[in-house]
């Protein structure tokens, strides 16, 4: 259920800034991921960059 879930972020980013290219979202997404002891402070193949925090995406 993830793929959906972050596609309709991506569709959200997208409706508020449509000139978004998708390295800066990509980039977006590193910066506003959660990481914890589960995750790691790095890059690892479960939980990619760490947990997706819509709520930071979009806070103004």
């Amino acid at each position: 259920m993830a793929a959906p879930f972050v596609a309709g972020i991506v569709a959200l980013m997208l409706q508020r800034e449509p000139r978004l290219t998708s390295g800066e979202v990509q980039q977006r997404f590193r910066i506003t991921t959660r990481r914890k002891a589960t995750t790691g402070p790095v890059w690892n193949p479960r939980y990619g960059w760490g947990k997706l925090d819509a709520q930071a995406l979009f806070r103004d």
